[in-house]
């Protein structure tokens, strides 16, 4: 069932990293075409943070390091040891 569930998570993380470059290069397309037509920008710090690309770097090394102490915390119980769980 664990396996089943880190699947599915993995899965959902896949979709989400997905939808997240969509909406970037929606973001950069929009202010590619403000310049082009001469729109007036108005610039806030949110949105352009979101304009940046999405690096999925991070997030996989945060994901492997979960796994990481997913599988410590397994050897632990299986061994009759309590594992802490934050």
């Amino acid at each position: 069932m664990d396996m089943r569930a880190d699947r599915r998570n993995h899965l959902g993380l896949q979709i989400n990293l997905l939808a997240e470059k969509e909406s970037t290069k929606i973001l950069q397309i929009h202010d590619r075409l403000s310049r082009h037509f001469q729109f007036q920008q108005i610039e806030d710090p949110e949105t352009a943070e979101l304009r940046k690309e999405t690096t999925e770097r991070p997030l996989v090394i945060s994901h492997a390091r979960c796994e990481e102490m997913k599988n410590s915390s397994r050897k632990l119980n299986n061994g009759g040891l309590r594992a802490w769980r934050p």
